[in-house]
């Protein structure tokens, strides 16, 4: 996706304390790829100076982080498409798209849960919860309710604000990239 300026470790040694600083709640586990730049002694002093379990997916399989990947593709993928960015002002723009597209995915995209699967014979019958959006089953959830529910109402974004700032990295640099290619669906 990104060929980043750096080292893949370094910024994955920095990205882990950032993104756990961002969370609403404790970082309680870690559940990486099989990679080397993951799977490393710095990423595991870090955890356990941290008390967080860390742990690695699906040992042994080519496509050990399923379920990523078909995030990435129904998010990522739908918004930078399959070009490989390369480069300090890629990897700054990239950046900066991801900040925005992470509020507006988490805030204002809703998606169906898998409840329960049903097998009658050779059909399988999925059973889904209504739409909802990550931040939505984050304060619906009773046992983070009490701790961090305010602290989500608190902050929500404008999702206006949030379709402006994610096609503005696209718009300048060396991206020049067909942001969003379904028209942003705002959300009250």
């Amino acid at each position: 996706m990104c060929a980043a300026a750096g080292s893949r470790t370094d910024a994955v040694e920095h990205g882990a304390p950032r993104i756990a600083q961002q969370l609403p709640f404790a970082l309680l586990g870690l559940d990486t790829d099989n990679g080397t730049v993951f799977i490393n002694e710095t990423l595991k002093a870090y955890c356990a100076a941290a008390n967080i379990v860390f742990t690695r997916c699906r040992p042994y399989r080519k496509n050990d982080q399923a379920f990523v990947e078909q995030k990435n593709g129904a998010v990522v993928r739908r918004m930078v498409g399959y070009r490989r960015f390369e480069g300090l002002e890629a990897v700054t723009l990239l950046a900066k798209l991801y900040r925005s597209a992470r509020l507006f995915v988490n805030f204002f995209q809703p998606s169906f849960k898998l409840i329960a699967k049903q097998r009658d014979g050779a059909r399988v019958r999925k059973t889904y919860s209504p739409p909802a959006t990550p931040h939505q089953r984050l304060v619906a959830d009773l046992a983070l309710q009490m701790q961090s529910a305010p602290v989500c109402r608190k902050s929500t974004p404008d999702s206006f604000s949030c379709c402006c700032a994610i096609s503005a990295p696209c718009r300048s640099g060396s991206l020049r990239m067909p942001i969003l290619r379904r028209p942003c669906a705002l959300t009250g």
